[in-house]
């Protein structure tokens, strides 16, 4: 099957890089932005930090936004996202534990559900409510 790619994004790819045909490499947006500089780790100040700086694209399958009008201004949003992804178990949300590469991909594969390799944008919305 041919390799297939889209000029806006369609889901939240639940792996950081994926190698895919003739040799293709993607790299998600989220570990290049959030994890820069070779980082395998975040604290939550710097996960909210990187998430507000990054660039906005928009999607397909969601609602459409211009890009004047995509700007997050709920920081309070962001850190609620960062304590779903470290989440484990019901373990109470500690302030100090960091949110690895490693685990961000776990928990996404894990709210994506099984089998797959990506979130769409409704299903995250889902998710995130």
């Amino acid at each position: 099957m041919a390799d297939q790619s889209a000029a806006r994004p369609k889901w939240i790819p639940c792996y950081d890089v994926r190698e895919g045909a003739e040799n293709k490499v993607h790299n998600s947006k989220w570990s290049n932005e959030i994890f820069v500089d070779g980082s395998t780790s975040v604290t939550k100040s710097e996960f909210i930090e990187r998430v507000l700086a990054m660039d906005y694209a928009p999607t397909l399958g969601g609602p459409y936004t211009t890009v004047s009008n995509a700007g997050i201004e709920d920081v309070a949003a962001v850190a609620a996202l960062f304590d779903l992804l470290i989440q484990q178990d019901g373990d109470s949300i500690s302030e100090e534990r960091p949110l690895t590469k490693f685990y961000m991909s776990k928990r996404l594969k894990e709210m994506a559900g099984e089998g797959q390799e990506g979130i769409t944008w409704q299903s995250f919305i889902t998710i995130f409510d």
